[in-house]
C-alpha cells in the first residue's frame, strides 16, 4: 500500500516552505494553549532528537514536514505535521514500518473504544 505521505520523488514537487507563485489558503496564525496531544508530540520529537538517541535530527524533522503533500499539510494541525513528518523519517530510516504503525493505531483505537485489552 503506497502512502501519500512517503518521500516525494516527483521532480516538480515543491516543498511546503517553497510556496512562491502557488495559490494556497492563507495561514491562520493564532496563539492557543497546547493540549495534551501537542505536549506529547513535542516531548516525543524532542526525545528522538536527543544526542543520546539521535534518531531524528531537527533538519530531518523539518524536511519531513516540508515534504508532506499539500492535501495533508493544509488539513492537519501544527503538531500533527510534526508527528507525520517524524513518522515519515522513521519509516525512511527503516526504524518503523507502515504496517507496525497501522497495527499500533488499531490497538490504541481498540483500547480507547473499549474493544481491546
Amino acid at each position: 500500500m503506497e502512502d501519500d505521505r512517503t518521500h516525494n520523488q516527483d521532480p516538480h514537487h515543491h516543498a511546503m516552505h517553497d510556496l512562491g507563485g502557488t495559490d494556497h489558503q492563507p495561514f491562520l496564525i493564532s496563539e492557543h494553549e497546547p493540549d495534551a496531544f501537542d505536549k506529547d508530540v513535542d516531548a516525543l520529537v524532542n526525545l528522538l532528537a536527543l544526542r543520546e538517541c539521535g534518531l531524528v535530527r531537527p533538519d530531518e524533522r523539518r524536511r519531513g514536514i516540508e515534504e508532506l503533500p499539500p492535501e495533508i499539510y493544509f488539513q492537519v494541525s501544527y503538531y500533527e505535521r510534526w508527528l507525520l513528518g517524524v513518522t515519515d523519517i522513521l519509516i525512511e530510516k527503516g526504524l518503523l514500518t507502515e504496517d507496525e504503525i497501522a497495527r499500533e493505531i488499531a490497538r490504541l483505537t481498540a483500547v480507547e473504544t473499549g474493544d481491546g485489552p
